[in-house]
């Protein structure tokens, strides 16, 4: 960013890694499968909810 070269990875890459760390996880911590729908971006257990979400503390909060 500060060179305004491009970058080494796209962001495209760096979401579907990030992703697929955090549903390798939700899925350890809910011991389930999850099917993961690409279409609405959302994984179909609603049991795998509490783990790909988090709480703020007050004040913060993250508006999206």
């Amino acid at each position: 960013m500060r060179t305004r070269k491009r970058p080494n990875s796209d962001i495209e890459t760096c979401v579907r890694s990030s992703l697929a760390c955090a549903l390798g996880n939700a899925s350890y911590r809910s011991r389930l499968r999850l099917d993961w729908d690409h279409h609405a971006q959302r994984v179909i257990q609603d049991a795998a909810a509490p783990f790909l979400d988090r709480q703020y503390r007050d004040p913060w909060k993250l508006s999206a």
